[in-house]
């Protein structure tokens, strides 16, 4: 994957997909891209319980803002937000479940609002069982991740087995993280388990200036932060690196722990989109990170 490649003229698909009386995708769903103009801001960080979308849609006809009404008493729509640049291959930098929808009047443009979070109906989710003798840390991830109907992400735990009866009891992303290091997080709809050391096997982001660093990176504790010319492709647990021309004193490689995209994506608007990495220092000073290989996982047996 070339990241210098030029970026011009953004582009987005939007699917918003209402949810039946029983909370699951119905059959139906609404396909929302350019030239609709859209105002947005995602937020996905492993720290966040939660991660979040704001979203403006301009000028949606009567039928398509009826068809997407939602309040705070409706069951939760699942919406998934795709971006990229014309010619590149549109990366999904968020899913999850719409909170509300509401449309509303501000001068001659009907603007329609939606704020969603993904895991928040995970968050929701109860666990009420008793685990024999002999079962292990990753039954307790199996059986937490199927409550809360997340999909299977990249999972690196220590798998031991318990000597007695286990009982889980209460949140289920709560009683997942008793076991795992409090390594849990929630992104793009999957349940991940990473270390604060591990990062995702692949290609390693180089962000200077030609691939759209904007400014100088702050630093902050262990933490450092940058901000770029939109960036879709980045995802949280990555493993980027930074050459900075001005400040090359933090120049290195971080791992991604949070991301957050803003901005305005139109084919009649002119406006700016940027990206905002939260990138954690500690391990650039420890010797490296480890990678974990996302087909076969690491889930590590101990005696």
């Amino acid at each position: 994957m070339e990241y210098a490649q030029k970026k011009f003229n953004r582009e987005y698909v939007f699917t918003y997909i209402p949810a039946t009386q029983e909370g699951y995708a119905s059959d139906t769903q609404l396909v929302i891209k350019n030239p609709i103009t859209i105002n947005f801001n995602v937020k996905r960080d492993i720290f966040s319980a939660v991660n979040t979308l704001e979203l403006d849609i301009y000028n949606l006809s009567k039928e398509n803002r009826d068809f997407m009404y939602q309040d705070l008493q409706s069951q939760r729509a699942y919406c998934y937000l795709e971006a990229g640049y014309k010619g590149w291959a549109k990366s999904l930098i968020f899913a999850g479940n719409a909170f509300n929808t509401l449309s509303k009047r501000d001068g001659v443009n009907a603007i329609t609002h939606v704020q969603a979070f993904d895991g928040y109906n995970a968050l929701q989710a109860e666990v009420n069982q008793t685990l024999e003798a002999g079962s292990t840390v990753e039954d307790i991830v199996k059986i937490g991740q199927r409550t809360m109907q997340l999909d299977e992400g990249v999972y690196s735990f220590k798998n031991y087995k318990f000597v007695r009866p286990v009982e889980l009891q209460g949140n289920a992303f709560y009683v997942i993280n008793k076991y795992v290091n409090r390594n849990a997080y929630i992104d793009l709809g999957k349940l991940n388990i990473q270390d604060t050391n591990e990062v995702f096997e692949g290609e390693v982001l180089v962000i200077d200036d030609e691939t759209g660093l904007i400014g100088t990176p702050e630093r902050s504790l262990e933490f450092l932060t940058i901000k770029m010319i939109f960036e879709p492709r980045i995802q949280v647990g990555q493993l980027i690196e930074i050459r900075s021309a001005f400040e090359p004193r933090y120049n290195g490689q971080y791992k991604v722990y949070g991301v957050s995209h803003s901005g305005t994506i139109s084919d009649s608007v002119a406006g700016q989109a940027i990206t905002t990495l939260h990138l954690w220092t500690g391990t650039t000073n420890f010797g490296g990170f480890s990678v974990i290989n996302q087909s076969t996982q690491n889930i590590t047996p101990v005696a």
